[in-house]
């Protein structure tokens, strides 16, 4: 007997396409055979049992896993608010379960013996892998290799060219002309001094034997120098790392924005251990000082969203937001008595409200932004997990809650657009409206 199994998902595999086990069997022929199947969900121990026909074609089991994997794993966010607001000097590890998931499968053949249908044949060994918050696209083929395709298929970082798991590209930002040449090509990221935020990345070697991303390089242009900075992170198959302005000032590191309130722009990139680079340059530039500035009369309204690549991307938006507050109530009548000769209390109310369903949301817009930062913003439009940073109109500020940085969870409502041509291309004006995910206790 002989239960082999053909083909199976690579051991790091995006959540969002089709994760298929082929597998084959020399018992097809026994009376009502069957192929059994058990996935093994290693963050609770769950276990899910499958009985599957054969394919009429060639006698064999094409599982896809995918089903399961996107019913099971919601796109949770790993520790909360510490993913964004991290310090640089430290990283925040996903947590198996939230960000990713580990999976265990084992194949059986099943058929009837003596009029009982049973498990009568061979059993896999156990075929792990894990699946992450990433998706992929029919166009970039079936089953791409996570650490030889191009991108965005590609997740292992191992050579000079490859990319943080972020929808931001080579080209998806304009490089202002006060930013020096140096470091190209390069991901362009405009960032405010309020903006906090994390990548996401392997660092060395793990479940992608290929990948060996071990230290992350700064070099700052302060305004009056330079300053060059190195970190070392621990190794992890999935972590976070905070590289915007924020996250610097609240780190170890001599490179603070907030000390040097001239600072034009910094350079970061990942590389080995042993100094060779294994990312593209990635150049952060003041935007309050060489972008679109925040209109003084708004507050920047920040945006998280995770990616299709698996980790968090953000915007900023710097123009208009309005928040409003849409109440409905349930009702019921009573009459109005107090059991005296009075009859009733002049201060009885006599429609009581039983709930008062409260919706929060927020009417966002972007000012104008070139077409392909608009393309790398409609990534927000299909994400499943958004969230609204620093929010502390929401709560009272004697709660000292202004102080602390949080997030709220919000999910899409709208969006609209307006293009204009520009001198420089298509420019397009994003307006989107956002609710509060989570109930207003009343």
């Amino acid at each position: 007997m002989a239960l082999t199994i053909e083909q199976a998902p690579f051991a790091w595999t995006a959540r969002g396409q089709k994760i298929i086990f082929r597998v084959s069997s020399t018992q097809i022929a026994q009376p009502n055979f069957k192929y059994g199947v058990e996935v093994t969900r290693a963050s609770d121990g769950k276990v899910f049992e499958f009985i599957c026909e054969q394919n009429p074609t060639d006698g064999k089991l094409y599982f896809d896993l995918q089903p399961l994997v996107k019913l099971t794993n919601m796109e949770l966010s790993s520790q909360g608010d510490v993913v964004h607001f991290t310090p640089t000097h430290l990283q925040v590890n996903e947590v198996l379960g939230f960000g990713y998931e580990n999976y265990s499968v084992v194949f059986s053949e099943w058929w009837n013996v003596t009029g009982t249908f049973t498990q009568a044949g061979d059993e896999t060994m156990p075929q792990s892998f894990y699946a992450f918050n990433a998706h992929s696209q029919p166009m970039y083929g079936f089953r791409p290799n996570p650490e030889s395709a191009q991108p965005p298929v590609k997740f292992a970082m191992n050579s000079a060219t490859d990319f943080v798991w972020s929808d931001r590209w080579v080209g998806t930002t304009r490089k202002p002309d006060e930013v020096g040449a140096s470091y190209t090509p390069a991901v362009i990221i405009p960032a405010h001094n309020t903006d906090w935020g994390a990548v996401a990345l392997p660092i060395n070697k793990g479940v992608m034997a290929s990948n060996d991303t071990k230290v992350m390089q700064l070099i700052a242009n302060t305004g009056v120098g330079t300053i060059v900075e190195n970190v070392t992170y621990t190794d992890s198959p999935f972590t976070h790392v905070g590289v915007y302005p924020q996250n610097l000032n609240n780190s170890t590191l001599n490179f603070k924005p907030a000390l040097y309130p001239n600072w034009e722009w910094y350079t970061l990139w990942f590389k080995n251990s042993g100094g060779t680079k294994r990312s593209q340059f990635y150049v952060f530039y003041n935007a309050d000082k060489l972008g679109a500035r925040n209109d003084c009369r708004y507050e920047p309204m920040r945006i998280g969203w995770v990616s299709t690549r698996g980790g968090w991307d953000y915007f900023t938006f710097i123009k208009r937001s309005d928040w409003s507050v849409e109440t409905e109530r349930k009702s019921y009548e009573r009459l109005i008595e107090d059991g005296t000769s009075q009859i009733y209390d002049p201060g009885q109310r006599q429609y009581v409200d039983r709930e008062v369903a409260v919706t929060r949301t927020l009417t966002l817009n972007s000012d104008w932004i070139e077409e392909n930062e608009f393309i790398y913003l409609r990534n927000l439009f299909t994400s499943r997990q958004l969230v609204l940073l620093n929010t502390p109109q929401l709560t009272p500020e004697d709660y000292g809650w202004p102080n602390k940085p949080f997030t709220t969870p919000v999910t899409l409502l709208d969006k609209t657009f307006v293009e204009q041509r520009g001198r420089n291309g298509k420019l397009v004006n994003v307006t989107i409206k956002i609710k509060v995910a989570q109930d207003y206790w009343t």
